[in-house]
């Protein structure tokens, strides 16, 4: 009785069961059709349009890479659009539903970014495609989102790598990331950059027979990094490599063929000791697998083949979610403009959840959906003298109930 009394307590003091989403974004659709963010609660299955960018004439758009959260706050970036229509960093307010561009992207500072940023030490880190000292080579910034202060802090040139596509990977205090373009092979860098000294050291020259072209970003297991390459290796596909970041030391572990996949710009997801990841292209179909990898064995199998039904060219990470992966498709689906999918590993079932139909949303790029709690809302101060009112009958008449029997 006790008990049942405490949980009849609980429920009317909240009375508000916390849902998990996963908050993601599109580059076109919406109502402007130049971009959208949105959520997703598996757990209904509702897809629900947030924001419908620019929010202003002229603002950001087209957004690319994903959202990153900080306190109860989303923030992001966009590759065109604001003030110099170079793209801009913006910051959403889930609980409001309200976008503000706080900085606006300037060429000699870097512009175009094509990703997402990094949170650390309070402050957000991240690249530009293109922009900088060398013009079109791109820069690494650094953004304080207490103060809106933007400062260059790298800018990238041709020798030393050029023209980042993904995102900066935090490893015990420095940055790692690659490159597409620059080095001595003129296919992309993997690099290491110290925010604490703003020191650049690159580490590895992509070149072809051990993979080239670095579009994704770095995942970390243990004390290795992981990734993948867009094109190179055996069979010209991509390879998927590790480096130890102690000694520099470079491997190339698997080697994409036409049935893993080809077309590599997105991360690997570690899960239980497994890692899995997309391919945007190849396959069975032809539209692009969703793959898994076993570092141990070394043995890469192909899980799912996409094709235009249900959605292909998966232009974005895994995402786990209550022991299911969610993720994005670029094309395909019912309206053809991509889906949010469902991928269950243990049962290697695939499910199309939500058709974007471009007034929701459409071809959502580089995004990798992230798994979000609203936190619980307060019980407003009007509604306590109700909740003691209730909860003081629910007393008496457990009270009665007590001395009754």
């Amino acid at each position: 009785m006790k008990n049942t009394f405490t949980y009849f307590i609980l429920i009317l003091t909240f009375g508000w069961t916390a849902t998990t989403d996963v908050n993601g974004m599109t580059q076109f659709g919406g109502a402007n059709g130049l971009g959208t963010i949105f959520h997703y609660t598996p757990s209904t299955g509702i897809h629900t349009l947030d924001i419908s960018l620019p929010v202003i004439s002229g603002g950001a758009n087209q957004p690319c890479g994903s959202l990153t959260a900080k306190g109860d706050k989303f923030y992001g970036m966009t590759y065109a659009g604001g003030a110099n229509n170079l793209g801009a960093i913006f910051e959403y307010d889930p609980a409001t539903n309200i976008l503000a561009e706080k900085f606006d992207f300037v060429n000699a500072t870097g512009a175009n970014p094509i990703n997402s940023l990094t949170l650390y030490n309070g402050k957000f880190y991240g690249m530009t495609f293109s922009g900088g000292a060398n013009s079109w080579d791109g820069v690494i910034f650094e953004w304080d989102p207490a103060t809106n202060t933007f400062i260059d802090k790298f800018d990238f040139n041709g020798t030393i790598g050029a023209n980042p596509f993904g995102n900066l990977t935090l490893y015990e205090g420095k940055f790692y990331g690659m490159t597409t373009s620059g080095g001595d092979h003129y296919n992309g860098t993997l690099f290491e950059w110290d925010p604490a000294t703003s020191t650049f050291s690159k580490i590895w020259d992509f070149v072809s027979p051990t993979g080239n072209r670095g579009y994704g970003t770095l995942a970390v297991a243990g004390n290795k990094l992981y990734g993948v390459t867009d094109y190179g290796g055996a069979h010209l596909r991509g390879v998927i490599f590790e480096l130890d970041p102690a000694t520099n030391v470079y491997t190339k572990k698997i080697d994409f063929d036409d049935l893993t996949g080809w077309g590599h710009q997105n991360s690997l997801t570690l899960s239980n000791g497994k890692f899995y990841g997309s391919s945007q292209a190849g396959g069975e179909i032809g539209g692009g697998v969703l793959f898994d990898w076993d570092p141990l064995s070394n043995i890469i199998t192909p899980d799912i083949n996409l094709g235009d039904l249900y959605g292909y060219l998966p232009w974005g990470s895994l995402t786990m979610s209550n022991g299911k992966f969610y993720g994005l498709t670029m094309l395909g689906g019912a309206n053809e403009v991509g889906v949010i999918f469902e991928w269950d590993p243990v049962t290697n079932t695939y499910l199309d959840k939500f058709d974007f139909d471009g007034t929701n949303g459409a071809n959502p790029y580089l995004t990798t959906l992230l798994e979000y709690t609203p936190p619980v809302p307060p019980v407003p101060i009007s509604n306590w003298a109700l909740i003691a009112g209730i909860a003081l009958i629910a007393i008496t008449v457990i009270i009665r109930f007590r001395r009754s029997i």
